[in-house]
């Protein structure tokens, strides 16, 4: 049998152990809440989507304006998978139509017709994948990733002025991301339209 004094100093080195530990609080479903380590607060796996994208936003638009090509070098891509590139293009405006939820715009360029989604809804990942400051290793998982280029989309669009049947037949400068594959343009989303 222990003695008083020993029952005391263990209930003591006890207390003075339990002192030591921190207590985890727990969200609403009983999950622990780790806290986000300082350095990795503003990294973009523990960002929203959108504050990623309004985050980079100003330097794709510095990428856009500088690393723009050509459509003519762009179509001329040999790769035997979808390519994405940020594109300028000149030529005139053919047709504005609505095609379900999507706004159609059909420029007519030296190299061919183009056809521009304008919004509201925008299903590629041009504009992401065109760029070259986005790393996938940089986000949580697949599912932010793909969030963020709908986000970016959501910029895009609300980038420029939106054409109207005044613009039919005049001329227009775009720069925009392109998804090129096998030498043709497969989806086209504008970040810069400028008329005349």
């Amino acid at each position: 049998m222990l003695s008083i004094k020993h029952r005391i100093a263990i209930v003591c080195l006890a207390m003075l152990a339990l002192t030591a530990c921190d207590v985890v609080k727990l969200d609403a479903k009983g999950n622990p809440i780790i806290p986000v380590d300082p350095k990795e607060q503003h990294a973009f796996k523990n960002m929203s989507p959108q504050d990623i994208a309004q985050k980079v936003w100003p330097q794709i638009l510095v990428e856009v304006k500088t690393k723009s090509i050509h459509l003519n070098q762009a179509i001329q891509s040999d790769k035997q998978e979808t390519v994405n590139f940020f594109v300028v293009l000149d030529g005139q405006v053919l047709d504005l139509k609505k095609d379900g939820l999507k706004n159609i715009l059909v420029i007519k360029t030296t190299d061919g017709d183009v056809a521009l989604n304008l919004g509201p809804v925008i299903l590629n990942n041009a504009i992401r994948d065109a760029s070259k400051i986005i790393n996938f290793d940089e986000f949580k998982n697949q599912v932010q990733f793909a969030r963020f280029s709908k986000e970016l989309n959501k910029k895009a669009i609300h980038n420029f002025k939106h054409p109207d049947q005044t613009w039919v037949n005049q001329p227009i400068h775009i720069i925009a991301a392109m998804s090129i594959n096998n030498h043709k343009v497969l989806a086209a989303v504008p970040i810069f339209l400028d008329r005349g």
